[in-house]
């Protein structure tokens, strides 16, 4: 055995014992602890004599490591550069940074079954991306949501007032932002969330019943348009009342719109923009309907 096996061996000896525990400890496979042995005394045979010149002086100094002179980074070779020939170009880069030493990882995706510890770190990697796509949906749905309740909810209920005043005289098409300084703004976004947030449950009961409560909400959106400071118990109250026995044929309006629908796909999307105020105004003739059966009935 050469002088350098010996050194080899020796130390592995002082250390075996307690890389053994933490290895088995963690990833719990004594054989592949075996197999990392091994590669580990070929790689230190394939090291060049400077090298081995190097590990004897720092053995020497145990505390090599935590000299104010040394500053390591750890790099995740894809993220940082994309490969090894961009992290060759970036080493200026980490040099001016006074990086002398860098931990590169990974190199080559894991081969199934062969090594516990890269399995570890590739779940990890794994857990991280989904962790993160999760917190990006997440992050989306809360400000979608948030968009509709103080955004959206207003300018529908604006748009409601502006094809309800149309009816009888022409109206300004800035009413459709009237809400924003009614000085109900906040009203108004508090009952449209608690009709969407109310649909939304119902629907979790197989769909039908928030189909159902849509339909059973129709008014609300005129209500608030025609009184923004009215309290939302009483709206729904209302429109509950208003679109009694009236659901279906609401419903059956809104299918005899599916032939306008297809027109308006063979012109590309163009005749929406003539149907959908076509829509909008007859809803609110619907509205006005309803309104006026509901006074009649007291």
């Amino acid at each position: 055995m050469g002088k350098k096996e010996i050194v080899f061996q020796e130390r592995m000896n002082r250390h075996h014992d307690e890389l053994k525990w933490l290895y088995t400890e963690l990833y719990g496979n004594s054989d592949m602890f075996a197999e990392l042995c091994s590669q580990m005394y070929e790689y230190y045979k394939a090291r060049k004599q400077k090298l081995h010149n190097r590990d004897a002086k720092r053995a020497e100094d145990p505390d090599w490591f935590r000299k104010k002179d040394m500053l390591g980074m750890m790099l995740y070779i894809d993220n940082f550069a994309g490969n090894l020939k961009g992290v060759r170009e970036k080493l200026d880069y980490l040099k001016s940074c006074n990086v002398n030493c860098i931990h590169l990882m990974p190199f080559l995706d894991s081969p199934e079954g062969r090594s516990e510890m890269a399995a570890t770190v590739d779940s990890a990697m794994a857990a991280l991306s989904t962790a993160a796509f999760l917190s990006i949906i997440a992050f989306t749905v809360v400000v979608t949501l948030l968009v509709i309740a103080f955004v959206i909810s207003p300018l529908v209920v604006g748009k409601n007032r502006y094809f309800m005043e149309h009816r009888g005289s022409s109206s300004d098409i800035g009413r459709v932002f009237w809400v924003f300084g009614s000085g109900k703004y906040l009203n108004v976004v508090k009952t449209m969330l608690l009709m969407y947030i109310k649909i939304f449950l119902w629907s979790l009961l197989f769909l039908i019943p928030g189909i159902i409560k849509s339909y059973e909400y129709f008014a609300i959106p005129y209500i608030l348009a025609e009184n923004p400071g009215i309290d939302s118990k009483r709206a729904f109250e209302l429109s509950r009342q208003m679109t009694m026995g009236e659901k279906f044929d609401i419903w059956w309006l809104g299918i005899t719109f599916i032939g306008w629908y297809i027109l308006c796909f063979f012109t590309c999307g163009v005749g929406e923009y003539f149907l959908n105020p076509y829509i909008q105004a007859t809803n609110a003739e619907v509205y006005a309907v309803l309104r006026e059966r509901a006074h009649e009935n007291g």
